[in-house]
Order: C-alpha cells, then sequence, then structure tokens
C-alpha cells in the first residue's frame, strides 16, 4: 500500500495528505515531502502508534486521549464520530426501519460483533457467550445484529440487511445499542443512544462519554452488560428523554469537528 500510495502521489501531486491512524500516508509524507496529517483516538493501538507519531507531519487528537503523545499532538474538543454524526450534517431517516424489517413504532436493540482482526483489539474479549446473550436479549426487546465477520447458525437469521451507509440511521433510530465495536458504540453515544461497550479495553474518549455525560458504559462483563440493559428498559419513554438531554450537553460543550477541520484544511492551503 505503501508503494501504490507513494506512486499516486507522484502523479496527482496533492497539497496534503489527511487520515485516520495514518500507517500509511505518515511514511508517505516523509518520502514525497507531501505533509500528512493524522487524526487517531486510539491509545491501545501501541504498536501502529509508534510507527505513526513521529512520521507524521501534524498529529489530532482528542482531549480526552489518555496515553503518551508527543510534543507536536494538537488537542481538540470533540470526538471523531462528531465530523460526520453532529446534528449540522446529519439527520436520521426513519425510512431505515422498513430496510431492517422494523415496524415504525418498534423497539429494538442493535448488538454488534467485531472479527477481532484489529490491530487494536489483539489481546482484548467482549462478549463470553454471544448466542445466550442474544437469547437473553431478545426475550426482552428485538434484536438486529450487525457484524464485521460471520455470526453463529443460531443468530444469522437476526442480522440486519440494511446496507453499511444507513447504520448511522439505523443507531439514531435504536432503543439501545450494546456491542463489541467501540465506533459504533461512540456513534450512538453521540446520536443519544443508549450505549453498552462490551470489551476489555479502556480509551480515553469513551471513559469520557461514560464519566461526563453519561452516555455509554464500558465494561468486559457481559453479565453487568445484562443488569445495564435491564436498567434502560425499566422505563424506556423516561430513558429517552434523558439520554435527549444528555446528548444536548455533550453537543454543548464538544465542537462540531467536520467544520473544524474544514478550517484547519482552508487556513493549511489559503
Amino acid at each position: 500500500r505503501t508503494v501504490r500510495l507513494t506512486r499516486r502521489v507522484h502523479s496527482f501531486k496533492p497539497d496534503l495528505m489527511l487520515g485516520i491512524m495514518g500507517p500509511v500516508i505518515a511514511p508517505v509524507g516523509r518520502i514525497t515531502g507531501v505533509p500528512s496529517w493524522v487524526y487517531y483516538d486510539t491509545e491501545t493501538a501501541t504498536a501502529t502508534n509508534r510507527f505513526v507519531y513521529p512520521l507524521c507531519h501534524r498529529l489530532f487528537v482528542p482531549v480526552s486521549y489518555s496515553g503518551p503523545l508527543p510534543a507536536k499532538a494538537e488537542r481538540y474538543r470533540g470526538y471523531h464520530e462528531l465530523s460526520y454524526l453532529h446534528p449540522s450534517r446529519f439527520t436520521s431517516d426513519p425510512t431505515v426501519r422498513e430496510e431492517a424489517g422494523l415496524k415504525a413504532d418498534e423497539d429494538f436493540a442493535v448488538v454488534r460483533f467485531v472479527s477481532w482482526e484489529a490491530s487494536h483489539d489483539l489481546g482484548d474479549t467482549g462478549f463470553s457467550d454471544h448466542v445466550g446473550f442474544v437469547q437473553r436479549l431478545s426475550a426482552k426487546i428485538r434484536v438486529v445484529i450487525t457484524a464485521e465477520r460471520g455470526v453463529p447458525p443460531a443468530l444469522a437469521h437476526l442480522v440486519t440487511p440494511i446496507r453499511p451507509e444507513r447504520i448511522h440511521s439505523l443507531l439514531a433510530e435504536a432503543t439501545l445499542y450494546v456491542g463489541e465495536g467501540a465506533t459504533m458504540a461512540a456513534e450512538a453515544a453521540v446520536l443519544g443512544t443508549p450505549a453498552i461497550f462490551v470489551h476489555t479495553a479502556r480509551l480515553g474518549y469513551m471513559q469520557e462519554l461514560e464519566d461526563r455525560y453519561s452516555l455509554l458504559w464500558n465494561t468486559p462483563d457481559q453479565e453487568r452488560a445484562e443488569q445495564l440493559i435491564d436498567e434502560l428498559l425499566a422505563d424506556r419513554s423516561a430513558t429517552s428523554v434523558l439520554f435527549s438531554e444528555r446528548r444536548s450537553a455533550m453537543l454543548e460543550e464538544r465542537i462540531d469537528v467536520g467544520s473544524w477541520l474544514i478550517e484547519q484544511v482552508t487556513a493549511h492551503s489559503s
């Protein structure tokens, strides 16, 4: 990938390269002299970060980032997810319910399983019993599954058929999210959907969404996740109102990351 991008940069001649994580643009930027700006929020990707951070020209992380950083790192008051899910640029489309086979007023939970193949997931774990968990949850609420790879045959009928670009509307419409995916948990949280992140990792931005805004919970314990679900579903209307208020409080303190990013790039180009 590095060789291919180097060739493309030589032919296309960009003024700037931007990326999340940055394992390709950072070395290519040094090879070609084209500035590379890296945006990242995952402290646990230690091997990648040790490689990328010294090479990139600029590094941007959320204020909640808790890992070691080089002196050049710049912090911003937001989350990556607010670059595309801030209300200034995203509005949920309720017709996604029909695409997912859901009724207009039906409560449902989105459950996310990851492949555990990503570098930042190495050594971590999530659900201890995927089938048992979903079966118990299905007795309480309609379940829609999204997964990075195949699911056990007993759960295959619950996998959503919707297109990937429609997942954010599905999250916004959901009664709750519970899963092993950090990004999707944060997406649900910034949309005001209660989120339970079942994972052994502890990430700075997840901690902030939990401790400061109470929009999600991060637990490695499946039993604890099930307790939280029961609490959230005990009074669904009250939970919906409460999380809408919490989301509003978060949006008052955090920036529109998409607009901020455009301003950064425009300032560089002018």
